[in-house]
């Protein structure tokens, strides 16, 4: 059966059947075999981390799209005999690149069941799903961002072979880490600026800093005063008050960040790693035993993180960074969570504002993704400062 492009609207079933798979829209009725998809599927590379949804598997994508105005598009992959085996979503959203205001794809919850990959059905699956998207809402370039930097988490993004010729064109963006940072800390030291919990008054100059920051970044969301206002509104248990603030000499902010509980939508636990990730997890639980802070959870356990959002720091300063997260620590400490999850790039920057912090790290890679002949082909997507909101990893 050759391959057939099926038109429609996002209400629509099939977008496209072939020899080796078929790819629909989703719907409320596949709500169970998603959240089982998601579930049973981890992310990829050496370090495998599983994710549960909460009751509405849509919820958390609907979120991540609700100030930008265009719903989010979630497809389903299917052997061509009807059975689900894979799924993916796309969030529409306004971005900066160079001088220009676009709006990108944002490619999210990509997971293939084991047995059905080799590039027999990622790369038409994705070709397709990218080409709806882009015919519906108008947009050439695409973002994801995957766990692992190593062949297995990158090799089905960047290989090109006889079997992915067709497949969108990936480049790495940016490295990054996402970090673990137990709350309880013995011996907590006292930050060298001035950490305090954000209230109402410091609403306006903290939306004037956050727009200001993500301007320089590399496909920074392109948000209103009023759009970041509607976040801070819509977000479940989020506010203004959750933002830590960090005042500089003159008392103006030079960095915030927001710890937030996503549960509701969202849970994470820890697969089995591979061998190198393996005896990473070793020596940290090790030195976490050690030192009184619990070692990491077990196979079974959620991780449980406060999730630190709209993380941002002047000039990328490490000092700042590290007074922030001190800031928040302190602040966090009489609580029951187990630790904060924030998302740094691999620089030596960023390194030392970790310092001497008991931290367990798992490598991820933002990749540029675009349909092959688009002239976004030539384009170095490289940056220094590349927007990223680890919540909506």
């Amino acid at each position: 059966m050759a391959e057939q492009h099926v038109e429609g609207a996002p209400g629509a079933r099939y977008i496209m059947r072939g020899d080796t798979f078929g790819l629909r829209m989703a719907t409320d009725e596949d709500q169970a075999l998603l959240a089982a998809l998601i579930d049973s599927v981890p992310f990829g590379g050496t370090t495998p981390v599983h994710e549960a949804r909460g009751e509405d598997f849509f919820a958390l994508r609907r979120l991540q799209s609700s100030q930008f105005g265009e719903l989010p598009m979630t497809f389903v992959v299917e052997t061509v005999g009807g059975e689900a085996v894979g799924c993916l979503t796309v969030v529409v959203r306004p971005a900066r690149i160079g001088s220009q205001v676009l709006r990108i794809g944002e490619i999210c919850d990509v997971r293939l069941r084991p047995e059905q990959r080799g590039g027999v059905m990622f790369p038409g699956a994705l070709k397709a799903a990218l080409e709806y998207v882009g015919n519906w809402y108008d947009v050439e370039v695409f973002r994801t961002a995957v766990f692992g930097q190593d062949f297995r988490g990158l090799w089905p993004w960047l290989r090109r072979d006889e079997q992915r010729y067709e497949q969108p064109m990936a480049q790495v963006m940016s490295r990054m880490d996402a970090v673990w940072l137990p709350i309880h800390l013995r011996r907590l030291p006292r930050p060298s600026r001035h950490v305090q919990r954000a209230t109402e008054i410091d609403r306006e100059e903290l939306i004037a800093f956050l727009l200001k920051s993500e301007a320089t970044r590399r496909m920074g969301a392109s948000m209103t005063s009023a759009q970041l206002s509607r976040r801070f509104a819509t977000w479940p248990t989020f506010g203004v008050e959750n933002f830590q603030l960090v005042r500089g000499a003159s008392g103006q902010i030079v960095g915030c960040g927001a710890p937030w509980d996503a549960q509701a939508l969202r849970s994470f636990r820890l697969g089995r790693a591979g061998r190198g990730a393996r005896w990473r997890r070793f020596q940290f639980n090790w030195r976490a035993r050690l030192s009184g802070l619990g070692a990491l959870p077990g196979l079974s356990a959620p991780l449980a993180p406060l999730v630190v959002t709209h993380m941002e720091v002047a000039e990328d300063d490490p000092g700042i960074l590290r007074d922030l997260l001190i800031g928040i620590l302190r602040d966090m400490e009489p609580t029951h969570q187990r630790g904060l999850l924030f998302a740094v790039p691999k620089t030596a920057t960023f390194e030392r504002a970790l310092d001497g912090l008991p931290t367990y790290r798992i490598p991820f890679s933002l990749l540029a993704i675009t349909p092959a002949g688009t002239p976004w082909n030539n384009v170095d997507f490289r940056a220094r400062r590349a927007g990223f909101e680890l919540a909506f990893l």
